[in-house]
């Protein structure tokens, strides 16, 4: 299981490299993976409205919706993964 960080140190590190300061070498110096590092900075990238994507507090009110409605939640992912395997069968039939 992935050790966890206090919100602060990820805060700093997050801080670190948007100052300039490399992934790799901000990773190093903490002793952390830069994978680890590179998700911070997405994530944060993402809350702060930077990149498109789910927000966490988005992803927080998604996974409490589907614990409260557990059929919706099923009927969502299938249906999510019906329409990744009809995108699959596009592409691979214009191919």
């Amino acid at each position: 299981m992935p050790r966890a960080y206090p919100a602060e140190f990820r805060r700093r590190a997050i801080a670190l490299v948007e100052a300039g300061q490399g992934v790799a070498k901000t990773a190093a110096d903490l002793g952390i993976t830069d994978s680890a590092l590179y998700l911070w900075v997405k994530k944060d990238r993402i809350d702060c409205g930077l990149m498109p994507s789910r927000t966490t507090v988005e992803s927080k009110e998604l996974r409490g919706t589907q614990t409260q409605f557990p059929v919706w939640a099923k009927f969502t992912t299938n249906f999510q993964r019906l329409i990744r395997c009809s995108r699959r069968c596009k592409s691979t039939a214009t191919s």
